[in-house]
């Protein structure tokens, strides 16, 4: 028998009927409850609603007429409600599910309630446990004051248990346990001082109450943070001191470990020390592998059609097509029964280039007979670097430029850079490849990579810069040839100030721009110092005006933060809204869920700067400079504008240290002095 509970009730600020029932998808009541017109299901409160409606007695039964086995109670919000509660967890079994363990040996309580957020809501008010997330179950000290409260407050909330005693595995006693034998070795080597902050770091973590294995990894963690700073007091070090700690442990420790030491070092500053939030941008460059590109049948074929050696289109087609690496080619046999045998693996998936590979074949067993294997001379086989050798220079004979191209785009596919960096990186070095002529990097030298950088001395260092860092990509980290530093000396960089707006440059461009829209942006960019792109991608769920802050994702450098936004955007925002309706993006151009382009947002700022009295050359990016040059002008901390504007290095966020220098302040010129003195001298006259 299926009870439904219904009766009327408002919600979401209309007058609604209440279907209350023990829900379990696709059984009958719920199939019903899915074919009412305008029902919708509230996941919080755990029941479906339908409009209101005069007569919903008579219509519902009438609905449910059909399943004979469904008791429907008619009733008022206020004598029902709660009955249906009690009487839904009943029939679900929800108070046999609740089991107290003792495990006397350990002296430990543990209590399994399974989903009851009440239940977990009045255990969690004690103080007394700690919530396992990982095994869903409260551990309690063994005490039978702790027992006598946890079972009253069961008794209070109307719930049966069970209790049963069991002996528990004691975590901290698990072999499983990395850390522990490690952490007992360090410990060993520590001095009386530094055992001090040890133990009051792990009161610290029994105090936060953390869980069995972050305290094992924390403390790890610790105890050699303090050896790394052996005789020395770990409460007087300097940010910089633990950004170059840390930076060095990224080097030798995986990066889950290396979170780990972070968090752990993070743990004792912040809730130890109240220091305030600490952010360490290590970033690690990780070779990239060049691997096999894979060119679809009709692509291959198509680059093929200019290639008259057969050799040359076996080779390509076997590299690039059928995915063979070099040791695979040198070993492939010559008969052809043998090598289309379910023993090789066949290039391509489909029956033309299969059909197009065994002609090839024919065509390369007919220019040379009498083989072994497939690759010889003379009756010997190609070795592996042989058959390298072969293809790199086949691709420089005929010119492969699509083919060159494609592998390199693969590669920068593996890499960490933003897609403005790949295409960069990719033409420079493209360009590089076809002024060698298509030698292969594998055959280029240092000579060739210091006479190409010097013939482009003329270009700006940005361009010269861009073509380094490209080089030094494709050949330290995909080709893994060291580049020699005499061959890649860069430019003297000029270093120009950055152009920003004065405050109230900013408020008057706010001012004059009455387009919702436009103000809206503005507002953004410089309220949280974002980059065009980022604006530009900026979804509305990214947008918490409750919280003062926005969320900034996969920005420059593929990095997830967070930036402040001011609480005045609020009252821009919801006009915003109302009026233009965006579907997706917050800001969107003509076509509803695509980004507004760049160049639109770039004429905003441009507009309001001319309304606004503003003659000088102007961009958009001047609203990120602004945002970071008034922070620092308030007295912020430089590491917290580093974290918000989302640089790598604090150096660079401290070019905009130039506007706030106090010496400018208060250093005189000295010119001043001596007109000063000329105008006390006149005014003395004469004598």
């Amino acid at each position: 028998m299926s009870t439904i509970f219904i009766y009327p009730a408002t919600y979401k600020k209309q007058k609604s009927i209440v279907l209350k029932f023990d829900y379990k998808s696709n059984n009958p009541v719920d199939q019903v409850v899915k074919l009412l017109p305008g029902r919708q299901y509230s996941s919080s409160n755990k029941f479906w609603y339908i409009p209101y409606r005069e007569d919903y007695k008579s219509y519902l039964q009438g609905c449910f007429a059909s399943l004979n086995f469904a008791k429907l109670i008619f009733g008022e919000v206020n004598n029902l409600e709660a009955y249906a509660e009690k009487q839904l967890n009943t029939n679900s079994g929800a108070t046999s599910s609740v089991k107290i363990k003792i495990d006397k040996i350990n002296k430990k309580i543990y209590l399994d309630h399974g989903y009851r957020p009440d239940l977990y809501s009045r255990i969690n008010n004690l103080g007394k446990g700690l919530w396992l997330k990982k095994q869903k179950n409260w551990m309690f000290e063994g005490t039978n004051e702790v027992y006598l409260k946890i079972k009253d407050i069961l008794l209070q909330e109307g719930y049966d248990f069970t209790r049963e005693e069991v002996e528990v595995k004691n975590y901290r006693r698990s072999e499983t346990s990395i850390y522990i034998s490690k952490k007992i070795k360090v410990l060993k080597s520590l001095q009386a001082s530094e055992k001090e902050f040890y133990d009051f770091y792990n009161k610290l973590l029994d105090l936060k109450r953390l869980s069995p294995s972050t305290k094992d990894v924390y403390s790890y963690f610790f105890a050699v943070f303090l050896k790394g700073f052996e005789g020395r007091d770990v409460k007087e070090l300097e940010y910089k001191d633990l950004f170059h700690y840390v930076k060095k442990q990224s080097e030798i420790l995986g990066e889950t470990q290396l979170k780990q030491c972070i968090a752990a070092i993070k743990f004792f500053y912040e809730k130890g020390l109240s220091w305030e939030t600490l952010y360490f941008n290590i970033k690690r460059a990780e070779r990239i592998e060049a691997g096999i590109v894979h060119v679809p049948y009709n692509d291959i074929s198509r680059i093929l059609e200019g290639v008259v050696p057969v050799a040359d289109r076996m080779i390509l087609f076997l590299y690039f097509h059928g995915n063979y690496n070099f040791e695979e080619i040198s070993k492939l046999p010559a008969d052809e029964e043998i090598l289309f045998s379910r023993a090789y693996r066949l290039p391509g998936q489909t029956e033309k280039s299969v059909s197009y590979f065994r002609s090839l074949f024919n065509e390369f067993t007919l220019k040379h007979p009498s083989r072994n294997v497939l690759w010889e001379f003379n009756q010997k086989p190609y070795g592996k670097e042989k058959i390298e050798t072969k293809l790199y220079r086949v691709m420089q004979y005929h010119k492969m430029h699509d083919l060159f191209k494609l592998q390199y785009e693969h590669a920068l596919n593996g890499s960490e850079y933003s897609k403005q960096t790949k295409a960069m990186y990719l033409s420079a070095f493209m360009r590089f490849i076809e002024y060698n002529n298509y030698l292969h990097p594998a055959f280029i030298t240092n000579e060739n990579i210091r006479d190409y950088l010097l013939l482009h001395r003329e270009k700006s260092t940005a361009m010269q810069d861009n073509m380094i860092n490209a080089f030094k990509f494709f050949f330290e980290r995909v080709h893994s040839y060291q580049i020699s530093e005499n061959s890649v000396i860069r430019p003297r960089r000029k270093h120009y100030l950055p152009d920003y707006f004065t405050t109230d440059e900013v408020g008057a461009m706010l001012l004059v721009t009455d387009n919702i829209k436009h103000k809206l942006l503005i507002a953004v960019i410089y309220g949280a110092g974002l980059r065009r792109s980022e604006a530009q991608k900026l979804m509305l769920r990214d947008v918490d005006v409750k919280k003062n802050r926005i969320f900034i994702k996969d920005g420059k450098g593929g990095k997830d933060r967070y930036s402040v936004i001011s609480g005045h955007v609020k009252s821009i925002l919801e006009k915003y809204l109302k009026e233009y309706r965006p579907e997706k993006y917050l800001f969107e151009g003509s076509k509803p869920g695509k980004t507004y382009s760049t160049t639109s947002m770039s004429n905003v700022i441009k507009d309001a700067a001319v309304r606004a009295g503003i003659r000088r050359r102007v961009y958009l990016h001047m609203l990120r400079h602004s945002f970071a040059t008034h922070l620092l002008e308030q007295g912020q901390d430089i590491r917290y504008v580093q974290e918000l504007l989302g640089h790598n290095s604090i150096q660079t966020t401290q070019r905009y240290t130039h506007i706030i220098n106090d010496a400018l302040k208060t250093v005189v010129s000295p010119l001043d002095i001596v007109v000063r003195d000329l105008q006390r001298r006149k005014r003395a006259g004469p004598g």
